[in-house]
């Protein structure tokens, strides 16, 4: 959702398209974010996507195919999910990322003809594919409309703030590689000076940093700081159509010391099995985090009748688990992220915040 001052932005080109942040003091700008992304490999399929919009518009303007009338919707869907209600709003945001009214209504167009073209592709692509500096110049737009500048420009971030607090020297050999791998994948239009190198450097750096955020004594302390959101239980449950019969089967299990499986069989009702982490379950399913196996919990409304849980088991945290391991990972590298970006670097620009 749009966020806005009363106060109307100034020259949009010192925001949109250019300084996109800045860490100790240097600017970085969109075609270095971009360019990054890019050596990553990050943009080649937003770029495949760009490409063959841009193709079919071609195509579409060369052969006299009329604009999809439904490409004005899919702007309005856009405008409507972002809270851009009047036309005021949208020229505003619009002037404040830099784009364009006519490049904001080419980009639903262009798509909605690419998904009209979808047969054709293939030969759309040998005749009419834009040169890639065609490409690289639309990305900007294509970026900010299909809420893809986080996920370019944030690593990109992760990486240049990891820069400035790294003293040591990429391995020489790792270098290397990272240059074999990413050279190809950045377009010539993209390129500068020492670029190519420091993105490899960053890449580097980043990588030895991250395996260090996820060492083992790493890994092991957070297992141990989360124990509890970790854990899993394993619940089986099933939804009876009326709260008689749930009842029944609740009173069947809790003082008759029957399996839910069973009573649920009478009722002619399939019961389910789920495991979930803590963080996952139900609040009414809260008490069986702590509770013996066999515990069943007092009938719940839902949807389509009445819902009785029974705990089967708990399931103690392992970083042998893969489930475990992604968690753990993930948690550490979002703790490392977010206090590098916090601490080193400052946003010059962002779609949503308008000053």
């Amino acid at each position: 959702m749009v966020t806005a001052a009363d106060s109307p932005a100034t020259d949009p080109a010192t925001r949109a398209r250019g300084e996109i942040l800045r860490a100790a003091g240097r600017p970085y700008s969109w075609r270095q974010v971009l360019a990054g992304a890019y050596f990553r490999g990050a943009a080649a399929a937003l770029h495949a996507e760009v490409a063959d919009a841009v193709a079919a518009m071609s195509y579409a303007k060369e052969e006299g195919f009329e604009i999809p009338e439904d490409a004005g919707d899919a702007g309005e869907a856009f405008r409507v999910e972002h809270s851009l209600i009047t036309g005021e709003e949208t020229e505003r945001w619009l002037d404040h990322c830099g784009i364009a009214i006519e490049e904001f209504d080419a980009h639903f167009a262009s798509r909605l003809l690419a998904s009209r073209f979808k047969a054709e592709l293939d030969a759309i692509r040998r005749d009419y594919a834009p040169a890639a500096g065609e490409v690289v110049d639309t990305m900007w737009t294509a970026t900010i409309l299909s809420g893809s500048f986080e996920a370019f420009t944030l690593p990109f971030a992760r990486r240049v703030a990891n820069l400035v607090v790294t003293c040591a020297a990429p391995d020489p050999r790792e270098l290397a590689t990272a240059l074999q791998a990413g050279e190809p994948r950045l377009p010539e239009t993209l390129r500068a000076p020492g670029l190519l190198e420091e993105l490899a450097a960053m890449d580097v750096l980043d990588e030895a940093a991250e395996r260090d955020a996820l060492s083992t004594a790493r890994r092991a302390e957070e297992l141990r700081e989360r124990e509890y959101l970790l854990t899993r239980i394993v619940v089986a449950e099933a939804v009876f159509p009326s709260l008689d019969q749930a009842n029944e089967a609740y009173q069947g299990v809790a003082a008759d010391g029957l399996g839910l499986e069973e009573v649920a069989q009478r009722a002619g009702v399939e019961p389910t099995e789920r495991t979930l982490f803590a963080d996952e379950t139900p609040e009414g399913a809260a008490p069986l985090l702590s509770a013996l196996p066999g515990r069943v919990l007092e009938p719940e409304a839902v949807e389509g009748g009445f819902l009785v849980r029974c705990l089967r088991r708990r399931i103690a945290p392992d970083l042998a688990d893969p489930d475990v391991a992604v968690r753990v990972r993930e948690r550490l590298l979002a703790a490392r992220s977010g206090a590098l970006l916090s601490t080193h670097v400052t946003w010059s620009f962002d779609p949503w915040t308008m000053t």
